[in-house]
């Protein structure tokens, strides 16, 4: 009986697909990596990628963003929500193999800025991860930064989960 009902709250507690469970978050080099699966085939994964700007404002991280197509790829201005005070930068975001990659055109707030999100087919969906390193050229603790691309990385694969779960 015990057995049984250990069994139950298990399968209760547990997603109905891998694409129901939340992003897992580790570090990657210089900053962090996200990753999740989603009940979705690369290619609708990818479409959803290409908007740059509905995505990235479906976060509480950016505040604004604007895109310039650049040949094949776009240019992306965006203001972000910083420490202190919000940040911008210009970035070149331009389709891989597998993905997207995001490079930094102009300064401005960033040192550094780098981000990919790399596509994988699996069984049933696809596998997203969103790696993203960042320098800010702002006085600030680097742990305090690291916690905030850790919390912002986490929340764009967030976003997109939701995106491609449409309205429940």
């Amino acid at each position: 009986m015990l057995k049984s009902l250990a069994t139950t709250l298990c399968l209760l507690a547990a997603p109905a697909h891998p694409s129901d469970a939340a992003p897992s978050v580790a570090r990657a080099g210089d900053g962090y990596q996200a990753t999740a699966i989603v009940a979705a085939a690369p290619e609708v994964v990818r479409a959803t990628l290409a908007d740059a700007g509905d995505l990235s404002l479906r976060t509480s991280d950016v505040l604004s963003v604007e895109v310039v197509p650049r040949d094949a790829c776009v240019e992306v201005r965006a203001r972000t929500r910083g420490l202190t005070r919000p940040l911008t930068y210009r970035a070149l975001r331009c389709p891989t193999d597998t993905g997207y990659r995001e490079s930094l055109l102009e300064t401005g707030d960033f040192k550094r800025y780098e981000s990919e999100w790399r596509i994988d087919a699996v069984e049933g969906g696809s596998r997203v991860s969103f790696r993203v390193v960042v320098d800010p050229d702002v006085p600030a603790p680097r742990a305090l930064v690291l916690q905030n691309v850790k919390r912002s990385t986490l929340a764009a694969v967030t976003a997109l989960q939701e995106r491609l779960a449409g309205p429940r």
